[in-house]
């Protein structure tokens, strides 16, 4: 009758919250408030909140700085990729979630094509997909190794406006 609701982190629930700070009162000062504060707006605790901020902070939304606290990143909005894994669980989104792996794989492959050195296409064929060969033959599954040969790719664009969570170099 009913659809059940996925579970949901509460570090989640607020961080998706927290990501409209630039629209906020403190998209002026760029500071954010203390976890003691962020904890008692939100009714939880300053664990939930920390992990939150983390999150923001992986994403570069926020930064601390010593002594003064948690302030928003200015980015010309600009913001990271990400995909809500409570919605990737609805029918045919693994279809478009890969259509989308596919169409930015693509892109990078091609400017990594165009701006690759010799040196970079060895690391990506030698190393690469050598480790990715010897996973398959040791029956692993390779992830890791897979997602090396992505960022030998990714580096090879000679891009360094890159997320860390994709550049190596």
């Amino acid at each position: 009758m009913f659809e059940k609701i996925p579970p949901r982190p509460l570090s989640d629930t607020v961080a998706q919250q927290l990501q409209q700070i630039e629209k906020g009162s403190f998209a002026q000062t760029g500071k954010l408030p203390t976890e003691a504060v962020l904890a008692q707006e939100f009714g939880v605790s300053r664990t939930v909140i920390r992990e939150a901020v983390s999150r923001l902070k992986n994403e570069g939304m926020v930064e601390p700085r010593q002594g003064s606290g948690m302030f928003i990143v200015e980015r010309a909005g600009i913001r990271p990729l990400r995909i809500d894994y409570a919605q990737a669980v609805k029918p045919g989104a693994v279809v478009q979630i890969l259509a989308l792996r596919r169409a930015i794989e693509a892109e990078v492959a091609s400017e990594a094509a165009l701006r690759r050195t010799g040196e970079q296409m060895t690391a990506i064929d030698a190393a690469a997909l050598a480790r990715i060969d010897d996973a398959v033959r040791e029956g692993r599954d390779g992830v890791v190794e897979d997602v090396a040969f992505h960022r030998e790719i990714a580096n090879a664009t000679g891009r360094t406006d890159m997320p860390p969570a994709i550049r190596t170099s």
